[in-house]
């Protein structure tokens, strides 16, 4: 599974930053931007030069969805998403990784669905082409009474017992592994189902239904699990990619 105390990052274009930035401040206890910044690199997608912002020290989800939506226009994707992408990855060395991969693979677990990406894509409309966070515009997931799965668009929410993804999260997917054609949406299939995961708090496990999901790439060959989402999807692990950038403390 993601390892969810990995940092959690994004890259912000420097020269976009409004004035007093650095002193604004989120969350309960507040902290400042400029205290939750790692560091900055001169080697970036977007042309500028971009920080480094560590979110996990905002703890709460809709106070981080507030950051995100406030922030958007100035975060740089094309550096962000192979991180965005990273840290929904499941590595299937943990049990409830071995529940949600047992729940996808298991042809006769009732709550599931498959769709194509073009699905997706048609369904959702013109907000895949949307790269900004937007709290009113996330993606939920969810099976109805029916056991049909459900996906829309729809303002995030923290208390309704359904997942939500963020549209950079979904792009991150198919930019990242070069689904971009319509054939190539035609051929990409999500894989969705229903789980209960135990999700660790500080009193403990707590079990969560939410929906993960696998995705199939066209060539048919790379086949990768996405981490489930109690939070939407900001979060961006340091790890391996990390160490490509030339980082100044």
């Amino acid at each position: 599974m993601a390892d969810f105390n990995i940092l959690k990052t994004v890259f912000i274009q420097m020269n976009q930053k409004p004035a007093g930035w650095d002193n604004l401040t989120y969350g309960n206890p507040a902290v400042k931007n400029k205290d939750m910044v790692l560091g900055s690199s001169k080697l970036s997608k977007c042309g500028v030069d971009v920080e480094i912002v560590n979110l996990s020290k905002i703890t709460d989800a809709n106070i981080l969805v507030g950051w995100l939506e406030d922030n958007s226009s100035i975060i740089c994707y094309d550096d962000s998403y192979d991180f965005i992408e990273k840290v929904h990855i499941i590595d299937k060395k943990g049990a409830d990784d071995n529940t949600i991969t047992a729940a996808i693979q298991d042809p006769s677990h009732v709550r599931k669905a498959s769709l194509t990406a073009a699905d997706l894509t048609n369904k959702l409309g013109a907000k895949f082409q949307n790269h900004n966070y937007d709290k009113n515009a996330y993606i939920r997931l969810y099976f109805d009474t029916n056991d049909q799965f459900q996906y829309e668009t729809a303002a995030f929410s923290s208390t309704d017992g359904k997942t939500y993804h963020s549209y950079p999260f979904f792009r991150s997917i198919l930019v990242n592994n070069d689904v971009v054609t319509l054939a190539d949406l035609q051929k990409c299939i999500f894989d969705f189902a229903e789980v209960t995961i135990n999700l660790q708090t500080s009193a403990g496990q707590s079990p969560v239904l939410t929906v993960a999901f696998r995705v199939t790439f066209p060539n048919g060959i790379s086949t990768t699990f996405y981490d489930y989402s109690q939070n939407p999807s900001p979060a961006i692990g340091l790890g391996p990619l990390f160490t490509s950038m030339k980082l100044i403390i």
